[in-house]
């Protein structure tokens, strides 16, 4: 039997409190990501493919890579990168080979 939980008026009221008081960052991020994922670059055409495999989890990207939340947030935000290796993983966890990198042996 699972244990019943409750939750306050008052606690209620200081998550929504909480939750709105992040909202702008929140949107601010979600803008960098946008445009972060714009840029005509290899990084921007990774942050593409990321957004389109929504089926694929962000933990199991960061598994993949060996990368903390901070760090695949920050990639994704245009604010940090990664390393080829890194790159690589999170291609082969989405299931994509990157245009001409089939020609590499």
């Amino acid at each position: 039997m699972m244990k019943e939980i409750t939750i306050s008026p008052e606690r209620i009221q200081a998550m929504r409190e909480e939750a709105l008081a992040e909202r702008p960052a929140v949107e601010a991020g979600l803008r960098r990501a946008d445009k972060a994922a714009e840029e005509p670059t290899y990084s921007g055409w990774l942050r593409r493919q990321i957004h389109t495999h929504p089926e694929v989890s962000f933990p199991l990207l960061q598994e993949a890579a060996g990368i903390t939340k901070i760090e695949m947030i920050d990639f994704l935000e245009g604010l940090g990168t990664l390393t080829t290796s890194q790159a690589d993983a999170i291609c082969g966890a989405l299931g994509i080979v990157p245009a001409g990198a089939e020609k590499v042996a």
